[in-house]
């Protein structure tokens, strides 16, 4: 669960952390909206442990310091948009943004009663948002979020996962001008050139097909967690899948107009193994079972 001081809520606010909860268990998921929060992960993998507690603010950094590496969170797991209260605008950007208008109030609500609401014992589910452009509460978006895939013209290789999550906290660090790999691509980055053009054309869970175009060599990034069985293709022909950002997706393209596709194929043979194996045991015990009644009517 999520806590107030997460939630951009003051601390008196008992309602929405409580909605806010059941968005993310339920209707998030219901109508596939992705979030950067975590909601259940008994088994949190360590690229995710690693990766999430980078940003996580150190201690002198919640007593009132730079609150900017969750910012950079955001920015780099492509989180464009945050509830909150209305009125916190002003402390989000002082303390997530160093002052910049970078969150901006796009859609104000109210919690309200649903028309079938119990009031006799009210939950959560009893509360509905109520678009309302002076409301309590605010969609903000947040302008310098990374878009969900985008081309680059600049890289750089860090095969020590350490020095890529510390270069990724650097302030000085713009990850919308470089993307940092664990492989060096086949051609080499071309500082002076501009980042071409992506645009996702078919976005499914296990297929996401993106159309790009660049004057030069170039990387894809694509926010969406790395794996490796996740497999990539650019025009028909097999290319390997990168890991970009410490863990997200990456796919060199070369120059010109190009179609990307990625594909979440995992190994069968483990399945197939697994079958096997019980098929093995079913017959072995079919044969024992056909072997005892044997034993037993030939004694009788």
């Amino acid at each position: 669960p999520q806590d107030r001081e997460q939630l951009l809520l003051p601390p008196t606010d008992g309602i929405m952390p409580a909605v806010h909860n059941l968005w993310l268990e339920h209707h998030f998921q219901y109508y596939g909206v992705q979030t950067a929060d975590i909601i259940q992960a008994p088994r949190i993998q360590a690229l995710d442990d690693a990766f999430m507690n980078h940003f996580r603010p150190r201690d002198t950094e919640a007593r009132g310091g730079d609150l900017s590496c969750v910012a950079r969170l955001w920015q780099l797991t492509s989180t464009r948009y945050l509830v909150g209260a209305r009125n916190f605008e002003g402390q989000v950007n002082g303390a997530f943004a160093r002052g910049k208008p970078e969150f901006v109030p796009r859609l104000g609500f109210d919690l309200g009663l649903r028309a079938d609401a119990n009031t006799n014992h009210l939950a959560p589910d009893d509360f509905e948002a109520v678009a309302n452009p002076s409301g309590r509460y605010a969609v903000f978006e947040y302008m310098a979020a990374l878009p969900r895939a985008s081309l680059f013209a600049r890289w750089e290789t860090t095969t020590h996962d350490a020095a890529t999550l510390a270069r990724l906290r650097d302030p000085a660090f713009d990850p919308s001008a470089i993307v940092l790999l664990d492989a060096g691509p086949p051609a080499p980055s071309t500082p002076t050139a501009t980042n071409g053009i992506a645009m996702i054309q078919s976005y499914e869970s296990r297929r996401v097909v993106i159309a790009t175009r660049s004057e030069t060599p170039a990387v894809l990034l694509l926010n969406d967690r790395w794996h490796p069985d996740w497999h990539a293709t650019v025009d028909g022909k097999d290319a390997p899948v990168l890991r970009a950002n410490h863990i997200m997706r990456a796919v060199a393209v070369p120059a010109g107009a190009h179609t990307v596709e990625f594909r979440f194929a995992p190994d069968a043979r483990p399945l197939w193994a697994s079958l096997s194996a019980v098929g093995a045991a079913v017959l072995l015990v079919g044969y024992l079972a056909a072997n005892a009644r044997r034993n037993s009517t030939a004694t009788s």
